[in-house]
Parts: structure tokens; sequence; C-alpha cells
């Protein structure tokens, strides 16, 4: 089922204020100094909270008053009304008295009337004279009734023996918002309705049932040459013809299943489709803009695991002595066992002078002489194999 709501409010200019006030699923009436104001709401939500509230009984301040308790119902739009109704109307309370302390006033009486309607059935609860209709099939029926003096509840305790038991307990009750004495604030309830396609919910403050009888409201209700939203200020009409010095407002939720797309839904409906698709394409991009992208990461992984060295090839470098080759001519003298005279190497800091070549002729000088002496010597002595300085010896890292 699916709701549409539409208020009328109306007070002579004769009036400084208009003390009636709305609320329709949220919204409020915050501007008390408007004399005449019309206002609706579509909602498809599965909870709906819909109120009125008239300070016309008080003297001073009651458009204030009117407004707090319907402010403080901003709080429980949305939760489950049946549990926190005596929540609110205690809070309401409170915040109603606060004002009167502040106003230094004897007392505010506050009418207010709520009606919840969670998975298409409805509840009304009040306190005061804000009356609630129910009209379908050209039947009125009238859904708000007296506080109860009293309430009963049930109160847990410890007997004598340890033992929890439970028991009820009857508590006062104060018979408006705003009441001075002692009592807890507790609404009346009515009957759950079933609501059914094509109903109307009818809220209207006091004076307008003062004014006019049910007879008059149902021509109106039923009249289908009249549009839902044009009933609530055709009621105002009729009130105002009869007492224009007054101060009326008429609240009318409409139920129906299936409403009738106007021009104004159509638009809401196009651009939902329209989220819609954009979402559905962005979800579908994005699938596989991310698909992509993880399959480039993987290709990525995969080539740098099958090219990268693996850890034994990087631990460290491989050391390749330097390979010396001998001069021929000293080989052949180590293999045919020729001793020859070797090249006595002196320190490397000092350059060896090159050997003489012996003279065939003799001398007498005592180069000569100490030459023979030390070939004649170095005759027995094995012959001393020449180092070459020049060889690279490899290095052994471990």
């Amino acid at each position: 089922m699916r709701y549409k709501a539409y208020v009328a409010t109306y007070a002579d200019e004769s009036q400084e204020v208009n003390k009636d006030n709305f609320f329709l699923n949220g919204f409020c009436r915050e501007d008390v100094q408007e004399l005449t104001c019309f206002a609706e709401n579509k909602n498809f939500r599965s909870r709906n909270l819909y109120a009125l509230s008239s300070g016309i009984k008080n003297a001073v301040k009651g458009e204030e008053a009117a407004y707090l308790s319907l402010d403080v119902l901003k709080g429980f739009y949305g939760a489950d009304f049946t549990k926190e109704n005596r929540t609110y109307f205690g809070f309401a309370n409170s915040a109603v008295k606060s004002l009167i302390f502040e106003k230094k006033q004897d007392e505010f009486e506050v009418d207010i009337s709520v009606i919840y309607i969670g998975n298409d059935v409805a509840t009304v609860y009040n306190m005061g004279d804000a009356p609630v209709f129910y009209f379908k099939d050209g039947s009125l029926r009238k859904l708000t009734g007296e506080v109860p003096k009293f309430v009963e509840d049930e109160k847990t305790f410890l007997n004598d023996e340890g033992v929890l038991q439970t028991a009820l307990e009857k508590k006062d009750t104060i018979p408006y918002i705003g009441f001075g004495g002692e009592g807890e604030a507790v609404p009346y309830t009515s009957d759950s309705i079933k609501l059914k396609s094509n109903g109307l919910l009818l809220m209207c403050s006091k004076p307008v049932m003062d004014i006019l009888d049910e007879n008059e409201m149902i021509e109106v209700l039923k009249d289908k040459n009249i549009k839902a939203k044009d009933k609530a200020g055709k009621i105002i009409e009729l009130a105002t013809q009869k007492e224009p010095n007054g101060n009326y407002t008429v609240e009318i939720i409409e139920a129906k299943r299936g409403i009738a797309v106007g021009s104004d839904d159509a638009h809401s409906l196009v651009k939902w489709l329209a989220v819609v698709a954009a979402c559905v394409v962005f979800s579908v991009s994005f699938t596989f803009v991310a698909n992509s992208i993880g399959s480039m990461i993987n290709g990525i992984q995969t080539f740098v695991s099958e090219n990268m060295p693996k850890k034994e090839e990087l631990d460290s470098p491989v050391w390749i002595p330097k390979v010396v080759q001998e001069e021929p001519e000293k080989e052949k003298v180590e293999e045919k066992g020729e001793q020859k005279d070797a090249e006595v190497q002196k320190p490397q800091e000092t350059k060896p002078k090159p050997a003489s070549k012996p003279s065939s002729k003799v001398t007498d000088t005592p180069y000569s002489s100490e030459k023979k002496l030390v070939e004649s010597t170095n005759q027995d002595a094995p012959v001393q194999k020449e180092m070459n300085t020049d060889v690279e010896l490899p290095i052994d890292f471990n």
C-alpha cells in the first residue's frame, strides 16, 4: 500500500496566530505565525507517522505549545510507535510543562492525535479532543476516545521466599498534555485497522467538529469530483462559511494500492529507473575493469617469476683464475735435466744487472779470477729455477 497525505490549516485575519500544527512523516510547520497553509506528503515506507496538535484552549502561546508537542515527535519517526507511544506522550507532556514554567502560565492544554501505520495497519493514539475518522465505502468511523483514568502495568518483585513474581500495579494518568498535576501521560489507543485501497483517514481540530456534522464531511469525502488533495480545503471552506472567525485544520491520508502515476510520480519513477540503470552500468564496468587489472597483475607476476634468476645464481660471484703459460725454453731445460747457470734474481726493489759474456781471452784481473771461481763452484750446485713474478696466483675464497 502507498500513502499520500494532504493538510490544510486556516486562521482568520482577526486572529494573531494559527494555534494548530500538523505532522507529516517528520515534517511539522515551524512558522507558527502563518495563518493559512497547505502541504502534502507522499510516502512508500512501511512505517508512516501523522499527527495533529491544537493549542486553541490556551489564551497565551498556544501555538508554541502545539509546535513543541510535534517537534518532539520527530525523534520517533521511523520507530515502532506501538511500543514507543507512551514514551512519546511523556516527553511531549514534559516539553509543554517546561513552556508553562518558562512563560509563568497556569497551564497549557494541548490536544494531540497521532496516526501510526505499520505494514498497512493503522492505530490511533490521542490525548484531548482532536478527532480522527476512517472513511471507507461511504461510512465514517471515529477512532479517537477518552484517555483512561488509570493504567495497569506489570511489576516484577521478589517475595519473602526469594521467588520472582509479577503483579499488576495501577498508576494514575493525566487528562491532557500540559496537566499540572501528578500522573503518567497515557494516550487512548484505538483498535488496529487493516487499511484497504481507496480508504481515507481524516484528522481535524475540534472547532471543525463543533461547526460541521459528520454527514457534511461524508458528502465531501465520497464526492469523486473532488480530488483527495482538495478535500481538506473543501471541508475548511464549509466551516468558514458557517463561522469565518475560526481556527481550523484538516488532514487527510489517502491509502491506495497502485496509485495512478501522475506527472510528478512519472518524473520520480524515471529518475529512480535512471539511478538504477546507472548503478547497474557502473557495477558491470567496475567488475570488467577489476577483472582486467587482476589479469594484468597475474601476467606480470608470471613473467617475473619465469625470468628472474634463481636464488642460488645470485649467492656469490664465481672466481676464474688466470692461467699462466710458462716459457717453452725453460720447460725443455727441466725435461732434459740440463744444468745451466740460473740468473740469480735480486730483490724486487733493485733492478738486476745483465750477466757478462765470458771472454776467451785470459786476463789477470781480479774480476776474471773471481768469476772462474764462481763458475767452478756452481757446477755442483743445483740449478735454481727462475721465478716469474708476473704470475697471478689463484685466490681461494674458502
